[in-house]
């Protein structure tokens, strides 16, 4: 243990990893990437950046192991976290803790990113990625004891059972829900592609006479008005390489600003592959669910939702005039916009994930 630095006067820290493996390969590895990087006030960790060379040291492991052994109720001590000083190496000590998570199933339909309690549990609805590992950013405002659940595209473990309408997706999302939690009050939220679906879902349950409590979306806007603000894919074959960028930049990965290059579906299954471990057959069928569902977003008018919406806004990057005031047609209640100051892509990664679980905490605790 003599290795690090005791004193508070940490080292110089390195950047963070870039490399496509740095991603977190699960919920329980995208949270304890939130927990270091909250310990170690930076914006962002990866999977193979060693804690003490990131600027950590002795007293900031006790504060990590302690906020890890609370909120995740894993046995834990300082010495694990010098023996495995980065998340994928805590992740593998972790594995052989009677106590941890059981991480398979992760691209199951739906994921318990915490199991929690017996409260009603918060439905996650996945963005254009298809998984919803994500969404365990929020954890560590919402607390340990609330119940969160991912729903992630079916069509990755069942790629042949591809929905042919939007309102079949939907009905799908709305039985695996109803699977878990039988009755209303039902909470809902979804990030991008995400909050198009959850709206769906919700006028769904709502149709089916059950109560909505919490529809919150994260920097979603229906397909159609997103094209008044921005250069929409006059083809199909525009629309799939629109649909592969952003699942590459999603991935960490880059897109070259050349309209000569043409990203093929390969090109984005090598990179999840390389990120997040999978076997390339589970690639393929992610890839083919993202582009599917969002061709069948892409023309969807949603029907008006009878409640209230909480609506999270980025403050940066949007197109001008792209706000949410499109969902005022939509809504038949009041839209509470909070503005958090992020692009799109970073709505769930620190320092605006912990903005929003604040938000959602308190509105979970006043229902």
């Amino acid at each position: 243990m003599n290795d690090h630095p005791t004193s508070e006067a940490a080292p110089a820290a390195e950047e963070a990893s870039t490399s496509p493996r740095s991603l977190p390969n699960s919920p329980r590895a995208q949270l304890l990437c939130e927990l270091f990087a909250a310990v170690l006030k930076v914006p962002s960790v990866g999977m193979d950046d060693d804690f003490f060379k990131r600027g950590g040291h002795s007293l900031l492991a006790t504060r990590l192991v302690s906020r890890i052994r609370s909120m995740m109720k894993l046995r834990l001590t300082v010495r694990d976290l010098f023996e495995a000083p980065s998340v994928r190496k805590l992740v593998q000590l972790l594995s052989n803790d009677a106590n941890a998570a059981d991480d398979s199933g992760l691209l199951d339909p739906v994921v318990p990113i915490n199991p929690g309690s017996n409260d009603r549990p918060l439905f996650c609805v996945h963005p254009i990625t298809g998984l919803s590992w994500s969404y365990a950013a929020l954890l560590p405002q919402l607390g340990f004891t609330h119940p969160v659940y991912g729903l992630q595209s079916s069509g990755i473990t069942a790629p042949a059972e591809l929905a042919s309408s939007m309102v079949e997706l939907v009905a799908g999302y709305v039985t695996r829900i109803r699977e878990t939690q039988p009755h209303g009050p039902y909470r809902l939220i979804g990030w991008s592609l995400g909050g198009v679906l959850a709206q769906a879902i919700a006028v769904a349950l709502r149709e089916q006479d059950e109560e909505v409590s919490l529809l919150a979306l994260i920097d979603a806007y229906p397909f159609p008005d997103q094209r008044i603000y921005v250069d929409a894919p006059e083809s199909d074959e525009d629309h799939d390489q629109f649909i592969l960028e952003s699942l590459l930049v999603s991935f960490g990965g880059f897109v070259q600003d050349d309209p000569n290059v043409t990203l093929k579906p390969s090109d984005v299954i090598e990179r999840m592959v390389e990120a997040l471990e999978l076997k390339e057959s589970d690639g393929a069928a992610l890839v083919d669910a993202a582009l599917h569902s969002s061709r069948l977003a892409d023309t969807h008018v949603p029907d008006r939702f009878a409640g209230r919406v909480v609506f999270f806004a980025a403050a940066e990057g949007n197109p001008e005039g792209l706000s949410v005031a499109v969902w005022e047609k939509y809504v038949d209640g009041p839209v509470e916009e909070h503005r958090i100051p992020a692009d799109h892509h970073s709505m769930l990664s620190t320092p605006a994930a912990a903005e929003i679980g604040r938000i959602l905490a308190a509105e979970l605790a006043a229902e």
